[in-house]
Protein backbone atom coordinates (compact mmCIF):
# COMPACT_ATOMS: atom_id res chain seq x y z
CA UNK A 1 0.00 0.00 0.00
CA UNK A 2 1.57 3.40 -0.95
CA UNK A 3 0.59 6.95 0.66
CA UNK A 4 0.88 10.26 -1.34
CA UNK A 5 2.60 12.91 0.76
CA UNK A 6 0.76 16.15 0.87
CA UNK A 7 2.12 18.48 -1.08
CA UNK A 8 4.56 21.66 0.86
CA UNK A 9 3.02 25.00 0.88
CA UNK A 10 4.46 27.16 -1.30
CA UNK A 11 5.35 30.41 -0.99
CA UNK A 12 3.29 32.55 -4.08
CA UNK A 13 5.84 33.85 -6.32
CA UNK A 14 5.11 37.64 -6.02
CA UNK A 15 5.97 37.66 -2.12
CA UNK A 16 9.00 35.70 -3.26
CA UNK A 17 9.94 38.15 -5.77
CA UNK A 18 9.42 41.13 -3.28
CA UNK A 19 11.30 39.43 -0.66
CA UNK A 20 13.87 38.38 -2.96
CA UNK A 21 14.17 42.37 -4.45
CA UNK A 22 14.32 43.98 -1.42
CA UNK A 23 16.49 41.52 1.28
CA UNK A 24 13.28 41.14 3.14
CA UNK A 25 12.42 38.18 5.31
CA UNK A 26 10.50 36.94 8.53
CA UNK A 27 13.47 38.38 10.80
CA UNK A 28 13.27 42.05 8.86
CA UNK A 29 9.88 42.89 7.71
CA UNK A 30 8.63 43.80 11.15
CA UNK A 31 10.54 44.83 14.28
CA UNK A 32 9.94 43.11 17.12
CA UNK A 33 12.51 44.53 19.99
CA UNK A 34 13.59 47.61 20.88
CA UNK A 35 13.51 49.86 24.33
CA UNK A 36 9.66 50.98 22.75
CA UNK A 37 8.54 47.79 21.95
CA UNK A 38 9.85 45.96 25.00
CA UNK A 39 7.78 48.28 27.37
CA UNK A 40 4.90 46.74 25.64
CA UNK A 41 5.91 43.40 25.70
CA UNK A 42 7.11 43.55 29.41
CA UNK A 43 3.47 44.82 30.29
CA UNK A 44 1.95 41.88 28.62
CA UNK A 45 1.74 42.90 24.63
CA UNK A 46 4.05 41.61 22.04
CA UNK A 47 4.43 43.99 19.48
CA UNK A 48 5.16 43.94 15.97
CA UNK A 49 6.17 47.48 14.43
CA UNK A 50 6.61 48.16 11.08
CA UNK A 51 9.33 50.62 10.57
CA UNK A 52 9.72 52.32 6.94
CA UNK A 53 11.58 56.11 6.37
CA UNK A 54 9.77 58.63 7.14
CA UNK A 55 8.88 61.42 5.26
CA UNK A 56 10.56 60.16 1.51
CA UNK A 57 7.51 58.66 -0.65
CA UNK A 58 4.75 61.37 0.93
CA UNK A 59 5.28 59.22 3.93
CA UNK A 60 4.45 62.16 6.83
CA UNK A 61 2.44 64.58 4.84
CA UNK A 62 1.62 66.71 8.34
CA UNK A 63 4.61 66.54 9.35
CA UNK A 64 5.62 70.32 11.07
CA UNK A 65 8.22 70.87 13.55
CA UNK A 66 8.69 67.17 14.03
CA UNK A 67 10.81 66.62 10.89
CA UNK A 68 14.27 67.97 12.52
CA UNK A 69 13.22 65.99 15.92
CA UNK A 70 12.44 62.84 14.22
CA UNK A 71 12.93 59.76 16.35
CA UNK A 72 14.12 58.10 13.06
CA UNK A 73 17.56 59.60 14.25
CA UNK A 74 17.31 58.54 17.37
CA UNK A 75 19.33 55.60 19.27
CA UNK A 76 22.72 54.45 18.71
CA UNK A 77 24.53 56.04 15.94
CA UNK A 78 26.31 52.48 15.90
CA UNK A 79 23.74 50.97 14.03
CA UNK A 80 22.10 53.64 12.14
CA UNK A 81 23.47 52.81 8.67
CA UNK A 82 21.94 49.27 9.31
CA UNK A 83 18.49 50.57 10.29
CA UNK A 84 18.24 53.31 7.87
CA UNK A 85 19.17 50.81 4.68
CA UNK A 86 16.41 48.59 6.25
CA UNK A 87 13.74 50.80 6.81
CA UNK A 88 14.70 52.34 3.02
CA UNK A 89 14.44 48.93 1.72
CA UNK A 90 10.87 48.22 3.05
CA UNK A 91 9.74 51.86 1.84
CA UNK A 92 10.95 51.18 -1.46
CA UNK A 93 8.90 47.36 -1.25
CA UNK A 94 5.89 49.46 -0.26
CA UNK A 95 6.00 52.08 -3.25
CA UNK A 96 7.21 49.97 -5.93
CA UNK A 97 5.54 46.87 -5.15
CA UNK A 98 2.75 47.66 -2.81
CA UNK A 99 0.44 44.70 -3.38
CA UNK A 100 2.67 42.33 -2.88
CA UNK A 101 3.91 43.81 0.11
CA UNK A 102 1.25 44.50 1.64
CA UNK A 103 0.61 40.99 1.50
CA UNK A 104 4.05 39.86 3.16
CA UNK A 105 3.13 42.02 6.04
CA UNK A 106 -0.22 39.38 6.48
CA UNK A 107 2.09 36.99 6.16
CA UNK A 108 4.51 37.91 8.67
CA UNK A 109 1.49 38.92 11.13
CA UNK A 110 0.35 35.50 10.64
CA UNK A 111 3.69 34.09 11.67
CA UNK A 112 4.24 36.40 14.53
CA UNK A 113 0.55 35.17 16.09
CA UNK A 114 1.74 31.95 15.46
CA UNK A 115 5.40 32.59 17.35
CA UNK A 116 2.90 33.82 20.41
CA UNK A 117 0.17 31.36 21.27
CA UNK A 118 0.32 32.36 25.28
CA UNK A 119 0.08 36.13 24.97
CA UNK A 120 -3.80 37.67 25.52
CA UNK A 121 -3.51 40.97 23.00
CA UNK A 122 -0.67 40.83 20.43
CA UNK A 123 0.00 44.82 19.25
CA UNK A 124 0.49 45.65 15.67
CA UNK A 125 1.71 49.14 14.85
CA UNK A 126 2.44 49.96 10.88
CA UNK A 127 3.27 53.78 11.28
CA UNK A 128 6.64 52.85 13.48
CA UNK A 129 8.21 56.38 11.52
CA UNK A 130 5.69 56.97 8.97
CA UNK A 131 2.06 58.22 8.72
CA UNK A 132 0.49 56.14 5.99
CA UNK A 133 -3.45 56.31 5.88
CA UNK A 134 -3.50 52.24 6.49
CA UNK A 135 -7.11 52.62 6.66
CA UNK A 136 -6.91 53.64 2.83
CA UNK A 137 -4.60 50.78 1.70
CA UNK A 138 -6.56 48.16 -0.06
CA UNK A 139 -5.32 44.75 0.18
CA UNK A 140 -6.24 41.85 -1.95
CA UNK A 141 -5.96 38.02 -0.93
CA UNK A 142 -6.09 35.93 -3.95
CA UNK A 143 -6.22 32.21 -4.57
CA UNK A 144 -2.47 31.46 -3.95
CA UNK A 145 -1.98 33.55 -0.86
CA UNK A 146 -5.12 32.39 1.17
CA UNK A 147 -4.37 28.22 0.06
CA UNK A 148 -0.77 29.06 1.78
CA UNK A 149 -1.80 30.94 5.08
CA UNK A 150 -4.20 28.25 5.48
CA UNK A 151 -1.81 25.35 4.72
CA UNK A 152 1.04 27.27 6.71
CA UNK A 153 -0.65 28.99 9.55
CA UNK A 154 -4.09 27.87 9.84
CA UNK A 155 -5.40 30.77 9.28
CA UNK A 156 -8.58 31.43 6.89
CA UNK A 157 -8.74 34.64 5.17
CA UNK A 158 -11.54 34.46 2.54
CA UNK A 159 -10.21 35.73 -0.83
CA UNK A 160 -11.16 39.28 -2.10
CA UNK A 161 -10.67 42.58 -1.47
CA UNK A 162 -10.44 44.48 1.84
CA UNK A 163 -10.48 47.94 2.20
CA UNK A 164 -7.26 47.70 4.40
CA UNK A 165 -5.13 45.33 6.18
CA UNK A 166 -6.84 46.30 9.57
CA UNK A 167 -9.73 44.32 8.44
CA UNK A 168 -7.54 41.19 7.39
CA UNK A 169 -6.05 41.11 10.70
CA UNK A 170 -9.39 39.95 12.32
CA UNK A 171 -8.83 36.87 10.04
CA UNK A 172 -5.27 36.53 11.51
CA UNK A 173 -5.98 36.19 14.49
CA UNK A 174 -9.12 38.11 16.74
CA UNK A 175 -5.89 39.01 19.28
CA UNK A 176 -4.10 41.50 17.25
CA UNK A 177 -5.11 45.09 18.51
CA UNK A 178 -4.09 47.65 15.79
CA UNK A 179 -2.90 51.24 16.86
CA UNK A 180 -0.81 54.20 15.83
CA UNK A 181 0.25 57.46 16.70
CA UNK A 182 -0.74 60.22 13.55
CA UNK A 183 -0.51 63.90 13.17
CA UNK A 184 -2.66 64.12 10.17
CA UNK A 185 -6.34 65.41 10.72
CA UNK A 186 -7.78 63.61 7.21
CA UNK A 187 -7.85 60.16 9.11
CA UNK A 188 -11.57 58.12 8.37
CA UNK A 189 -11.67 58.25 12.18
CA UNK A 190 -15.22 56.80 12.18
CA UNK A 191 -14.14 53.65 10.49
CA UNK A 192 -10.97 53.38 12.27
CA UNK A 193 -13.12 53.40 15.50
CA UNK A 194 -15.73 50.95 14.04
CA UNK A 195 -12.49 48.77 13.01
CA UNK A 196 -10.88 49.11 16.43
CA UNK A 197 -7.64 50.59 14.80
CA UNK A 198 -6.71 52.67 18.01
CA UNK A 199 -5.48 56.34 16.77
CA UNK A 200 -3.80 58.76 18.98
CA UNK A 201 -2.77 62.08 17.46
CA UNK A 202 0.37 63.86 17.85
CA UNK A 203 2.21 67.17 18.62
CA UNK A 204 4.26 68.09 16.13
CA UNK A 205 1.97 68.61 13.13
CA UNK A 206 1.45 71.20 11.11
CA UNK A 207 -2.29 71.28 11.37
CA UNK A 208 -3.99 71.76 14.24
CA UNK A 209 -3.87 68.00 15.84
CA UNK A 210 -5.06 69.18 19.66
CA UNK A 211 -8.55 71.01 18.17
CA UNK A 212 -8.97 67.68 16.23
CA UNK A 213 -8.01 64.65 18.87
CA UNK A 214 -10.83 66.99 21.42
CA UNK A 215 -13.14 67.29 18.74
CA UNK A 216 -12.67 63.39 17.84
CA UNK A 217 -12.26 62.12 21.28
CA UNK A 218 -9.07 60.80 20.71
CA UNK A 219 -5.71 61.22 23.34
CA UNK A 220 -2.53 63.76 22.12
CA UNK A 221 0.89 62.22 22.54
CA UNK A 222 3.47 65.24 23.51
CA UNK A 223 7.04 65.29 23.82
CA UNK A 224 8.29 66.70 26.84
CA UNK A 225 11.59 67.76 28.31
CA UNK A 226 11.51 65.91 31.39
CA UNK A 227 14.58 63.92 32.29
CA UNK A 228 14.65 59.96 32.14
CA UNK A 229 14.03 59.93 35.76
CA UNK A 230 12.11 62.74 36.21
CA UNK A 231 7.97 62.96 36.89
CA UNK A 232 6.07 64.32 34.07
CA UNK A 233 3.01 67.12 34.81
CA UNK A 234 0.09 65.92 36.29
CA UNK A 235 -1.32 67.92 33.85
CA UNK A 236 -0.68 70.66 31.28
CA UNK A 237 -2.43 73.80 29.84
CA UNK A 238 -2.79 74.76 26.62
CA UNK A 239 -4.88 78.06 25.81
CA UNK A 240 -7.01 78.06 29.23
CA UNK A 241 -7.87 74.53 28.96
CA UNK A 242 -6.21 72.46 31.06
CA UNK A 243 -5.44 68.24 30.34
CA UNK A 244 -4.41 65.80 32.10
CA UNK A 245 -1.16 63.97 31.19
CA UNK A 246 -0.39 60.52 31.38
CA UNK A 247 3.03 59.04 30.87
CA UNK A 248 3.05 57.41 27.88
CA UNK A 249 6.81 55.92 28.56
CA UNK A 250 5.22 53.35 30.77
CA UNK A 251 4.54 51.30 27.82
CA UNK A 252 3.80 51.98 24.06
CA UNK A 253 0.25 49.61 24.31
CA UNK A 254 -1.77 53.46 23.63
CA UNK A 255 -5.12 50.88 23.39
CA UNK A 256 -4.75 51.01 27.66
CA UNK A 257 -4.66 54.60 27.74
CA UNK A 258 -7.86 56.21 29.37
CA UNK A 259 -9.83 57.82 27.16
CA UNK A 260 -12.84 59.42 28.57
CA UNK A 261 -11.71 62.56 27.57
CA UNK A 262 -8.84 64.00 25.79
CA UNK A 263 -5.44 63.21 27.62
CA UNK A 264 -1.88 64.32 26.51
CA UNK A 265 0.35 61.60 26.53
CA UNK A 266 3.48 62.60 27.67
CA UNK A 267 6.65 61.11 26.26
CA UNK A 268 9.87 62.13 27.75
CA UNK A 269 12.14 63.44 24.13
CA UNK A 270 14.56 61.40 22.75
CA UNK A 271 16.94 63.61 21.26
CA UNK A 272 17.56 62.97 17.50
CA UNK A 273 20.78 63.06 15.51
CA UNK A 274 21.87 66.72 14.28
CA UNK A 275 18.48 68.03 16.26
CA UNK A 276 19.61 71.59 17.91
CA UNK A 277 18.46 73.08 21.04
CA UNK A 278 16.39 75.49 18.94
CA UNK A 279 14.91 71.76 16.62
CA UNK A 280 14.07 70.63 20.58
CA UNK A 281 12.16 73.79 21.53
CA UNK A 282 9.82 74.00 18.56
CA UNK A 283 9.24 70.83 18.82
CA UNK A 284 8.75 70.05 22.76
CA UNK A 285 5.52 70.70 23.82
CA UNK A 286 6.57 72.24 27.54
CA UNK A 287 9.30 74.55 25.61
CA UNK A 288 6.77 76.39 23.50
CA UNK A 289 5.42 79.89 24.60
CA UNK A 290 1.18 79.56 24.64
CA UNK A 291 1.38 81.93 21.66
CA UNK A 292 2.77 79.44 18.99
CA UNK A 293 -0.63 77.10 19.59
CA UNK A 294 -2.64 78.23 17.10
CA UNK A 295 -5.40 76.08 19.55
CA UNK A 296 -7.99 79.04 19.65
CA UNK A 297 -11.09 76.73 19.71
CA UNK A 298 -9.53 74.43 22.25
Amino acid sequence: MTTSKIPAARLPQDLRDVRKGHSLNSSNTFTFKNEKIDASTAAGVPTAVLYMEPVRFGACPAAGTCVKACLHTAGNPLYHAAKFAARRRRSDAFHFKPAAFKRLLVLELARFASKNPDAEILGCRLNGTTDHAWENEEIFIDDAFHSYLLAKFSVYVPVGKYRSIVQVCRFIDSRIVNYDYSKRIDRDFAWCKMMKYHLTLSHGSKHDTLKCAVENGLNYAAPFTTKKKQKLPADFTVNGRQFPVLDGDLHDFRPWDDSSQTHIIGLRYKRAKNASPADTAAFCIDSQPVSTFNHATV
